[in-house]
């Protein structure tokens, strides 16, 4: 499976950016948040660890665009991190286009 992920990174120009966070990955340790409405922002910080946290602070940044993957072992929190991005993305921007694939 990784193997087909990682060859996302090559077709670059297709896909533009791939994030594969992996629960070994680090990211930042804090992502300033200014783009999530801050109520939503307060309930998902303390629903979310620190690392889901900052994954939907990351990928909520307005004007990104491309491919991203949140991939990591069974019972690590995906998808309660997925959703949370999803919140995120819909209160910014209540016409945001998304494509969501398991």
């Amino acid at each position: 499976e990784f193997s087909a992920v990682a060859s996302l990174k090559r077709k670059r120009n297709a896909w533009g950016n791939t994030l594969v966070a992996r629960s070994n990955d680090t990211l930042p340790a804090h992502i300033t948040n200014t783009h999530i409405p801050a109520a939503l922002y307060t309930a998902l910080a303390h629903q979310l660890n620190p690392y889901q946290m900052n994954v939907v602070a990351a990928l909520s940044r307005p004007g990104l665009t491309g491919a991203y993957l949140v991939e990591g072992p069974p019972g690590t929190g995906k998808t309660t991190t997925v959703i949370s991005l999803v919140q995120a993305l819909l209160a910014i921007n209540t016409h945001t286009r998304l494509m969501i694939a398991a």
